[in-house]
């Protein structure tokens, strides 16, 4: 199943870009592509609706009113409020834009608040989903990219669960038990369902029924419980400083958090080959040492990349190792950033690739903290 994923003009693309690489983190029959489509609602699309706190914080159940939520604002508080027709109008506007058939999905993530103040919804067709972006931060207070992908997740199971809002509304729990489709009318409570990443009995009986596709179901899953896991250690490296171990597993040596559900590094294959040859050298060492540590790069960049072409091989190599009109910074200022969206500033320190610039440059990660999956592939890759 492919997910096109389009944002707003109101969210940001570096938080788009986070959200997505998350999504993408978790491999498995549902496709999360990035796109470049960004939709613009213009002033006649929306109102401006004030709202006190009590109806901020609900979640319209009638489909006939409107609630939502903000790091604590000042009451009342006034936001641009759009329908649900206009949102999934947006999702139409890019089916047509990129040429991909009437009956691509296709979920918008965008800050516009909505007629019925929901975290997220998908038309009655199937067709179109949607995820509110916008003010999590007076809900959950963390990392604001694990409740979108979190919910984002969620309705595509829901989609293939139920087949009309009616047909949700009738089968979401209205009293909070730590499912994923707890409707969370009271919207602080969806901490619960953030903290359990579970679903119940009854709604696995309306997996079997409904036949939803097990491998669909177990990609979700993994995705709601590898959150869960992330964001329970995040709130505990808080306080005890001590980050997740590194993981390299697969043949193209592929580099994931498993104290963090896991979670997969996504890095490109020239990324990857600089972010394994610091790491699998103990010392700092300083730029001009690049060149002499070829045979070791090019071994690992062989190793993980899908490159066929030897010429084009030893161009990539000979373009890290030339210090002069090569792109080794920017190819290690993007592993940086990749870690720090993923973990955060603080615990990325123990991550990144860092040193002055004139300095010797290192990965300050304890290497007992550092588990093969294949033993012997360093000593292999040095020979």
């Amino acid at each position: 199943m492919d997910v096109h994923l389009i944002r707003s003009t109101d969210f940001p693309e570096a938080d788009y870009d986070n959200v997505v690489a998350l999504l993408q983190s978790y491999p498995g029959i549902i496709r999360f592509i990035e796109t470049d489509f960004c939709w613009d609602f213009d002033e006649e699309s929306y109102e401006i609706r004030e709202y006190e706190q009590e109806e901020f914080e609900k979640r319209e159940v009638t489909l006939d009113a409107a609630e939502y939520q903000i790091m604590a604002p000042n009451f009342p508080v006034e936001r641009p409020v759009v329908s649900w027709d206009e949102i999934f109008k947006a999702c139409d506007a890019y089916r047509k834009y990129a040429d991909v058939g009437h009956d691509m999905y296709v979920h918008i993530f965008t800050d516009m608040y909505n007629e019925h103040n929901w975290f997220s919804a998908v038309s009655d067709d199937g067709r179109s989903g949607f995820t509110h972006t916008a003010d999590w931060d007076y809900f959950i207070g963390s990392d604001k990219r694990f409740p979108i992908a979190f919910v984002t997740a969620e309705e595509i199971l829901e989609k293939h669960m139920f087949s009309s809002t009616e047909e949700v509304m009738n089968n979401v729990h209205k009293i909070p038990r730590g499912c994923i489709n707890d409707f969370c009318e009271n919207k602080p409570d969806i901490h619960l369902k953030l903290r359990t990443a579970d679903i119940c009995e009854d709604c696995l009986k309306i997996v079997r029924e409904k036949n939803v596709d097990p491998k669909l179901f177990s990609q979700v899953m993994s995705i709601v419980e590898g959150i869960r896991e992330q964001m329970t250690f995040k709130s505990r490296f808080e306080v005890n400083q001590l980050p997740s171990r590194l993981k390299i597993s697969g043949f193209t040596l592929n580099i994931s958090l498993p104290d963090m559900g896991d979670q997969r590094i996504p890095l490109t294959p020239k990324q990857k080959a600089i972010y394994l040859l610091y790491l699998f050298t103990d010392e700092l060492f300083p730029d001009t040492n690049i060149p002499d540590k070829r045979p070791l790069l090019a071994n690992i960049y062989r190793r993980v990349t899908n490159l066929g072409d030897l010429a084009g091989i030893e161009n990539v190599i000979s373009n890290l190792v030339d210090l002069v009109d090569g792109d080794l910074q920017q190819v290690r200022s993007k592993i940086n950033r990749k870690f720090t969206d993923i973990v955060g500033e603080e615990m990325a320190q123990y991550y990144r690739i860092s040193g002055g610039r004139n300095s010797p440059k290192g990965i300050k990660l304890d290497r007992e903290m550092v588990e093969m999956e294949e033993p012997g592939v360093i000593e292999n890759l040095r020979t």
